[in-house]
């Protein structure tokens, strides 16, 4: 085999790693994307005295709530049963935290996400 062939040869196997070795870092960078994206995703209600619950908790006082666990498809729920809504993004230093207010059911609930429980918890 030529010089020539070896060194193509070289090239091909160097150039196969290096496509295996970047794929490998893409699908891990895609997959640290998606469980950052899911993490934000997540949230909880924040009490007055800053304890985290699960937001599935409201089904006490809406048994209809189905697979709301956000605050913003809560809002949309409580719109589509003809409440008007107010919802505020509250500024906090790590994290998010939204406020919903529905003022015909007395109701203001703080949806926070985890970092906010976990900064509580300090």
């Amino acid at each position: 085999m030529s010089s020539e062939m070896k060194m193509l040869k070289e090239l091909g196997c160097l150039s196969a790693m290096t496509l295996i070795k970047y794929s490998t870092i893409l699908i891990g960078a895609v997959f640290l994307l998606e469980s950052h994206s899911l993490a934000a995703s997540e949230w909880f209600l924040m009490s007055r005295h800053g304890e985290c619950m699960e937001v599935q908790s409201l089904k006490r006082k809406f048994p209809d709530l189905g697979e709301i666990r956000d605050p913003s498809t809560f809002a949309k729920l409580m719109r589509e049963k003809g409440y008007r809504v107010t919802v505020n993004e509250v500024s906090t230093p790590i994290g998010k935290a939204m406020e919903v207010s529905v003022q015909e059911r007395e109701l203001s609930l703080m949806f926070v996400t985890p970092e906010v429980c976990q900064a509580g918890n300090r």
